[in-house]
């Protein structure tokens, strides 16, 4: 009998789960939404039950499709985002929401992980407040009862994975995107965990992506469908994977919530100035890249905050469809616009958790349209300055497969391809994280020896190439966004320290 396989992509603002054929193509998918429980100032926590619910969720509909086929699932592989982190209890109960990637409260604690030396050697996280670390020390100085009680400090996908089959367990590809594992021993950071007062029985037991776990009988039942579980990797990593680069090594980029660029390497790459991260695929395959915080995530802050002028008095907020049509109705430069889309801190090239949006040329000629095209374009523009580091220390990249949500906007594929100067790759479906994930599941249980051998489609359904003109173009106004960031960072960051003193509190 042949068997569907299933990917889940555990997301910060989704969990998303995709069936495959055994000829790797999608046959079914499922998505449940989900929100951060708290922003307020810098924070962005999710709750780890309503994570998990949604997963098992997505479980179920992808067990239920396969039941109504006759093609039952094989195995689901899971995939997730990296730098979450929540403390548990010793009955695996959480003490309190998942800090994220997007919360810049750790950021308190940046000068104390400095002072442990330098930790980007072994660990290839520069310090950083979406690294585990800081968010340690944080957790410990403002949470000190949770911390008190905390039996060990888990990532989300740790926490779903407990829940359904009982086991603690922390994959290669997730625990590097921590800042806690020591990429050449392949093991946690011992001198790391001195200096945070860390045990290791507070950390889960390292494994490679390809472990594969049982389901708890009570989860069987209530999924109504009976298969194993393999742990996977990070979804960035299995990204590229499912992009069919692990033998050729070729850049992919991928923007959805956040941003990166990334390369494959056998051995752990890292930049003398300490400009990009090195994380695990698995245990024998690292990655390379630098990522953005703001992605998609700036399209939704302008889609919930600034649509005022969008049907009356703001009743009708527009839907993703409207904002690119609205971008192209306006041309490249944005009618003397630059934003610096700094909503959540920064990280790559220059790891600046103190960032923060800036809006400049805004006059009384310009539009919502304006905005959007222009944060379209400094999300471009972020992804260019990792691109350009990258090719650094990879060497030049002759075009780019693209990933991600940004793939559904005609617009911002453009818009990007004409900022990097190089023609975008867009692969069937572009479900590249689950697709890696069911990879490694393939090779978890035998069915595939070698990544290589996977019958991936070997040409790209569509290629978005780059405009000479508009290209020449945003190289001008590339070096015009790297100066405004550069003049505008001394003055974010005393704002930031006066938003600390006031008297009124944050302000």
């Amino acid at each position: 009998m042949e068997h569907y396989t299933c990917g889940i992509d555990i997301g910060t603002s989704s969990t998303k789960a995709v069936v495959f054929d055994p000829s790797l193509r999608k046959v079914f998918s499922v998505s449940v939404p989900y929100a951060f429980t708290d922003t307020r100032e810098g924070a962005a926590e999710l709750d780890p039950d309503q994570v998990a619910d949604a997963a098992i969720r997505c479980l179920s509909r992808c067990a239920a499709h396969g039941a109504q086929a006759g093609t039952p699932l094989a195995f689901a592989s899971f995939s997730s985002a990296l730098h979450t982190l929540m403390a548990v209890d010793r009955s695996g109960n959480p003490l309190g929401g998942c800090l994220t990637w997007a919360d810049v409260r750790p950021m308190e604690a940046i000068g104390t992980v400095r002072s442990f030396g330098n930790i980007y050697e072994r660990t290839g996280c520069p310090p950083h407040a979406i690294y585990t670390p800081a968010k340690i020390l944080w957790l410990r100085r403002r949470r000190p009862e949770a911390y008190r009680k905390a039996a060990r400090f888990v990532t989300l996908k740790e926490y779903i994975l407990h829940r359904l089959t009982g086991r603690w367990v922390a994959d290669f590809g997730v625990a590097s995107g921590g800042g806690l594992l020591n990429l050449h021993e392949k093991g946690w950071d011992r001198e790391l965990l001195r200096a945070l007062e860390l045990q290791e029985d507070s950390l889960s037991p390292l494994a490679d992506g390809t472990t594969v776990l049982s389901m708890k009988r009570e989860w069987e039942e209530r999924i109504g469908a009976r298969f194993p579980l393999v742990l996977g990797s990070g979804d960035g990593q299995l990204a590229n994977l499912g992009a069919g680069t692990y033998a050729s090594r070729r850049f992919v980029a991928t923007v959805g919530t956040s941003g990166a660029v990334r390369v494959f390497s056998p051995e752990a790459r890292l930049d003398s100035r300490g400009r990009t991260w090195c994380y695990m695929l698995d245990r024998d395959t690292y990655v390379t890249g630098g990522a953005i915080n703001n992605g998609g995530i700036v399209l939704g802050w302008l889609r919930s905050r600034l649509a005022y002028e969008y049907g009356e008095d703001g009743v009708a907020v527009p839907v993703y469809e409207d904002l690119s049509r609205m971008a192209e109705e306006v041309p490249p430069g944005a009618g003397g616009l630059l934003f610096l889309p700094f909503l959540t801190g920064e990280r790559t090239p220059d790891w600046n958790a103190a960032a923060r949006g800036v809006v400049l040329g805004l006059g009384m000629e310009h539009g919502f349209r304006h905005l959007v095209r222009a944060a379209m374009e400094g999300v471009a523009f972020r992804l260019n300055a990792n691109f350009l580091v990258l090719q650094e220390l990879a060497g030049e990249a002759r075009d780019v497969i693209i990933s991600g949500g940004v793939t559904h906007s005609r617009v911002w594929l453009q818009i990007l391809a004409d900022v990097l100067g190089r023609p975008l790759l867009l692969y069937p479906g572009a479900e590249n994280s689950t697709l890696g994930a069911v990879l490694m599941g393939l090779k978890a249980l035998g069915i595939l020896d070698d990544y290589s051998q996977a019958p991936l489609p070997d040409k790209a359904e569509r290629t978005v190439s780059p405009d000479p003109n508009n290209h020449g173009i945003y190289r001008e106004l590339f070096a015009l966004f790297q100066q405004a960031y550069d003049g505008t960072r001394a003055v974010i960051e005393r704002l930031q320290d006066l938003r600390g003193t006031s008297p009124c509190g944050p302000f």
